[in-house]
């Protein structure tokens, strides 16, 4: 810091307004250069997917606790980055989501034995089909995600298993600091939440899910679920996330 903007800065310091306003002001351009390099990174990324994607493989850890015996169907689906990778593991693989466009990139792969539709998760009537749902970054999109998961698992026949990736608000003091003085805080302003682990442990268990495995990698938490109101269910004595 040059001793010029070193005295700019101690004097607002001394001025608490014109110190709010230069902290919105800063981290509305922290939003802003954040979103647009991860549009622009994606555009020269080689599958045109997010660089989070390859850098930290998030997907891996679906794959790797998904059961090659299941069928899988992945909400929210998006372009198929994750139906790559997850259709060739698993016995049946489909991909929902509600954007047109969207299943039209992933159909657009050729992933082999993968299925896609369009549809909406809360209007998809055939989730007794499968054996296991994947959520990977849909849920926080969800407003009503009490009622989506009732619909999802409670019903006759329901799926007996939930893997599941979401983001953590507890990522960094810096985005607990923007929710506390009131500047957008989400990594997606389309996100209805990010989760704390208590947050999502207690949302989990009014689904009547039961955590089998749970990690927390990078900014994200990933769950291996057990649905208890469905029969054969995996039983996991001592594992969970309490």
């Amino acid at each position: 810091m040059g001793k010029m903007s070193g005295l700019v800065i101690d004097a607002v310091r001394r001025r608490p307004r014109v110190a709010r306003a230069v902290i919105m002001g800063c981290l509305r351009l922290n939003n802003l250069t954040r979103s647009v390099v991860g549009i622009l990174a994606s555009a020269i990324e080689p599958d045109g997917a997010h660089p989070k994607i390859r850098l930290m493989d998030p997907h891996g850890w679906l794959v790797d606790h998904a059961d090659p015996a299941w069928s899988v169907v992945d909400v929210g689906c998006g372009v198929g980055n994750l139906a790559v990778r997850l259709a060739p593991r698993c016995r049946r693989y489909v991909g929902i989501d509600i954007h047109a466009r969207s299943i039209e990139k992933a159909l657009a792969k050729g992933v082999p034995g993968a299925q896609f539709r369009q549809c909406d998760a809360a209007a998809f009537g055939d989730y007794a089909e499968f054996d296991a749902v994947v959520l990977s970054n849909c849920l926080e999109h969800i407003e009503r995600r009490d009622e989506l998961l009732a619909y999802i698992f409670k019903g006759p026949g329901a799926p007996r298993h939930l893997l599941l990736r979401v983001p953590t608000i507890e990522r960094d003091w810096f985005t607990l600091y923007k929710r506390d003085i009131g500047a957008d805080w989400r990594l997606d302003e389309t996100h209805f939440t990010e989760y704390t682990r208590e947050e999502l442990v207690a949302e989990l268990e009014r689904a009547g899910l039961e955590i089998l495995r749970f990690e927390r990698r990078y900014d994200e938490f990933f769950c291996l679920c057990a649905n208890r109101n469905a029969a054969g269910a995996q039983a996991a004595p001592g594992s969970g996330a309490a």
